[in-house]
């Protein structure tokens, strides 16, 4: 079994990629428990998702296939969100759980994250938004300038964005109105709001930029910012509307 303590293999940007398309969530059939500790008194949140091989990372492993380049086995493609319990089930009884039955359990699981999001973005309320919005003003509270709109389809490209994101940021987008909406009538009563909200979220895409991140693994990143270590999908929900609030109406991707 690949246990958390051996997944150090796996690079930083592949365990995000299966984070942000698995939602959280474990994929094995009827489980579908949201892999996180919620915080505690005397605790933060912590995942507990387990990031398991399709085709075994080793030779001798389960679902081993010694033909696939062991790059090909520590990818996004390769891998698959499951809780504890499962994961050891799956590894333990590898005949019974075959390679064509966790990606089959992979793909139902982001058909179903997907869908379960876009029901909550038309759901968002005032205080998740602002929950969201608290968490990504700049302390200092500097204005950005120079931002302009670009037609969306034309910023995925030149930011590489593909298709399997790009439905998660149109989601995002077709929920940026309720975020203008906030952002507005915040602004009547603090001017500056908006362009703080923008330096907030431009100074952490620049941070992620200059990590050498881009197209799917940078927004990935970008959404659990905005998340703000909520996992549930309310938030997720809200966190893809500010993005997408935020992709729509400044020049924070790369043009």
């Amino acid at each position: 079994m690949e246990t958390p303590s051996r997944s150090r293999h796996i690079a930083a940007t592949e365990i995000k990629l299966l984070w942000a398309y698995s939602g959280g969530y474990c994929a094995f059939p009827g489980c579908r428990q949201l892999c996180v500790a919620p915080a505690t008194k005397g605790d933060p949140a912590k995942p507990l998702g387990e990031h398991a091989h399709i085709i075994a990372h080793s030779d001798a492993g389960p679902r081993a296939d010694p033909s696939i380049p062991e790059s090909e086995r520590a990818s996004y493609s390769n891998l698959i969100l499951l809780c504890p319990t499962h994961h050891t089930q799956v590894d333990k009884q590898p005949d019974s759980f075959t390679v064509e039955d966790l990606r089959s359990w992979k793909r139902d699981l982001e058909r179903w994250v997907h869908e379960r999001l876009g029901r909550a973005v038309s759901d968002i309320t005032f205080t998740e938004l602002e929950q969201v919005c608290q968490y990504l003003l700049s302390p200092a509270g500097t204005p950005t300038s120079n931002f302009q709109v670009l037609p969306p389809k034309e910023k995925m490209d030149r930011n590489g964005i593909t298709q399997r994101l790009e439905g998660y940021l149109r989601l995002g987008i077709g929920g940026s109105p309720y975020v203008e909406r906030y952002v507005d009538h915040v602004a009547e009563i603090d001017e500056d709001f908006p362009e703080r909200l923008k330096a907030g979220f431009l100074r952490e895409y620049r941070a992620r930029y200059e990590q050498g991140e881009r197209g799917d693994v940078l927004f990935a990143s970008l959404l659990r910012f905005a998340q703000a270590g909520d996992d549930g999908l309310a938030r997720q929900a809200a966190g893809l509307a500010v993005l997408g609030y935020l992709f729509m109406t400044c020049e924070v991707f790369e043009s």
